[in-house]
């Protein structure tokens, strides 16, 4: 078990860091967390970003995926 406690912060610490009040920012802010971390290791792991395949049709796994839903749901 990592002994790294003082670093550890919660849901609630972090988005109120980000000064995230309504329901809709959270979710919004979260979605934006999740996806730079999933282009960050699909990158890093599969030598592929995901924000420059977007349209990619021969791209497609589950890390694609999640990342084209974050994607469409952020749109205005």
């Amino acid at each position: 078990m990592n002994d790294d406690t003082a670093n550890y912060r919660t849901g609630a610490t972090l988005l109120a860091q980000w000064n995230c009040n309504t329901r809709e920012q959270k979710l919004e802010r979260a979605c934006k967390a999740l996806m730079e971390s999933l282009e960050r290791f699909h990158e890093e792991y599969e030598g592929q970003s995901l924000a420059e395949n977007l349209e990619n049709e021969e791209i497609y796994c589950s890390c694609a995926d999640a990342y084209r839903m974050g994607h469409e749901a952020l749109k205005p």
